[in-house]
């Protein structure tokens, strides 16, 4: 079988992943000033309901319709920074919408309370100056109403005006405060971090140090990676995000554990082929595995992506699987290995400078040369291997 010198190109691959993944943080942070959160962990509400039209859809009038609505409705809506987006129905007298507002969080206190200074709370000229998103806000903190419910009589009351009494349907609501919204961030950041520690415990275990840190250096990547996407393209971060992430995580690592158990198996079957001629025909060997593999995902996760609504979960679980996907199938090739090599090249030299100072640098550099001189290789050798033939040089001696 012939094999593909992946290594040779471990500087201009890696070089070209943390150049993504860098230009992706800067992108979302100085052009999009962010992620797009999702209701899940941004404090407000998300409120979908239909809309009865004067006259229905027609195939001559769809697309006009479709147009002229959503744009009153986005005119309507502005005040309240609203987001707005057309879910797909089959009624021919109705559009379905689905609209999301953020809770904004006041400066002052909205009324005086035990503990609360009189002098700091909202005066009448401030509550009067607020924009109609602040004051919905300021009206929920007051009365101690749910901020959805008045979001949602707040949609119902502004479309109505437009297109008539009873025009509007409220389908569904849902919201986060800002505490839960903070709980549910801080507790998606933690099953991240926890789920890539596990993995990092079980390949150390499982293996040893140097690929635990390779297959973490993969399993990074494809986060960043993956962020980096949602960032870009501002996709809707939300706890369908989280799942993705935790798959691809699985996905990615289930391909790295393959390769480098093919590693460790060439180990005992070639003792003195060096370091790297030994990744490139591990990765060469589970090359049309881990392309295969991928591949038949892909080509699923695709089909989901396909034919699921637009607004659907499924949707968007799909789409972020489709960038993990490619992106943990390029990790697997040409990231964990590079790192493998990396980490083990350091602690193998590590080693031989411990063995110089217990057998003396001329044994180690005779038992280097000769080792060198049977495989054809560099200064790869391991150090189990290199012990050895000290040991004996120093018998014989």
């Amino acid at each position: 079988m012939r094999t593909i010198r992946f290594t040779r190109y471990r500087f201009i691959a890696v070089g070209l992943s943390l150049f993504c993944m860098i230009f992706g943080l800067l992108f979302t942070v100085f052009y999009h000033h962010g992620l797009n959160m999702g209701v899940d962990f941004n404090p407000g509400v998300s409120i979908q309901f239909a809309v009865r039209l004067p006259e229905p859809i027609t195939e001559e009038n769809e697309t006009q319709s479709e147009v002229e609505t959503i744009a009153v409705l986005r005119e309507l809506l502005a005040p309240y920074e609203a987001q707005i987006q057309e879910i797909p129905n089959r009624d021919p007298l109705t559009r379905e919408y689905r609209v999301r507002m953020s809770q904004v969080g006041l400066h002052k206190p909205v009324k005086a309370e035990e503990g609360v200074d009189p002098e700091s709370v909202m005066t009448a000229e401030e509550v009067a100056a607020l924009t109609p998103l602040e004051k919905l806000s300021y009206d929920s903190d007051f009365t101690g109403i749910d901020f959805a419910q008045l979001a949602a009589d707040e949609v119902e009351r502004v479309v109505e005006a437009e297109y008539g009494a009873d025009s509007v349907e409220i389908k569904q609501q849902a919201s986060v405060t800002p505490s839960r919204a903070a709980t549910l961030t801080t507790a998606a950041v933690w099953v991240v971090v926890a789920a890539m520690a596990l993995v990092m415990v079980y390949v150390w275990f499982r293996f040893r140090f140097s690929f635990a840190v390779g297959a973490m250096a993969a399993v990074f990547h494809d986060v960043f990676i993956m962020m980096a996407f949602i960032g870009i393209f501002q996709v809707e971060f939300t706890s369908v995000t989280i799942a993705a992430l935790l798959t691809m995580i699985g996905y990615s690592l289930n391909d790295t554990i393959v390769v480098f158990d093919r590693v460790r198996e060439s180990v005992s079957l070639y003792p003195n082929m060096a370091m790297r001629p030994r990744l490139d025909m591990a990765v060469s060997q589970t090359l049309s595995r881990t392309v295969i593999t991928s591949l038949t995902t892909l080509f699923t996760v695709a089909a989901l992506y396909i034919f699921a609504a637009d607004t659907s979960d499924i949707k968007s679980f799909a789409l972020n699987l489709i960038v993990g996907i490619v992106s943990g199938t390029y990790s697997t090739i040409f990231i964990a290995s590079p790192v493998y090599y990396w980490v083990e090249s350091a602690v193998q030299a590590g080693k031989r400078r411990r063995a110089a100072k217990k057998y003396g640098e001329k044994a180690v550099a005779a038992a280097v040369s000769e080792t060198a001189g049977e495989t054809g290789a560099d200064a790869e050798t391991e150090i189990p291997l290199l012990e050895r033939k000290v040991r004996g040089k120093k018998r014989r001696h």
